[in-house]
């Protein structure tokens, strides 16, 4: 949905942020020259995984984050929970490349340097894709990630 701020309408940042997913994905699907849809993979009675990304010709399954700066580690969580279910579906769908793409350095270093997440994203063949944010984008990202924090801080979630 949409927010004011100073008179002026804006992306709320999960929109804002999907937005950002699809540029990004679009932009790796551009350099590795696959294309990626997002998918949805029926998993038994009523259950499902949703992936960000599938390209059924190469089996390349793919998780977008965009943010901007230093994850927290509720952030980190889902990004690993996403790299679950990539290794999950890779089990039950039969072998996948499993891609995670970040739109910044510094949201991603933390899956490279961390010993056992990068341990982990290794050992399941999980690639990590840099695919940088564009510098209007990185300072839309920073800025509505800074509001959200106000937001948040003054107990209005959005």
């Amino acid at each position: 949905f949409m927010f004011f701020m100073n008179g002026v309408q804006h992306l709320s940042i999960s929109k804002l942020q999907l937005l950002m997913e699809v540029r990004l994905l679009r932009r790796y699907s551009r350099q590795s020259g696959w294309k990626f849809q997002p998918q949805i993979f029926p998993i038994g009675v009523r259950s499902y995984l949703k992936v960000d990304g599938y390209c059924e010709k190469q089996k390349v399954v793919c998780e977008v984050w965009a943010h901007v700066g230093k994850p927290k580690s509720a952030q980190i969580n889902k990004i690993m929970k996403d790299a679950l279910k990539m290794i999950f579906l890779d089990r039950i769908q039969g072998p996948i490349r499993k891609v995670l793409i970040f739109g910044d350095a510094d949201a991603m270093k933390p899956f490279e340097e961390n010993k056992w997440i990068s341990l982990c994203l290794k050992k399941y063949n999980i690639k990590l894709v840099l695919i940088q944010f564009k510098a209007v984008e990185k300072r839309t990202l920073l800025k509505t990630q800074g509001d959200q924090r106000e937001g948040m801080k003054r107990g209005k979630h959005r």
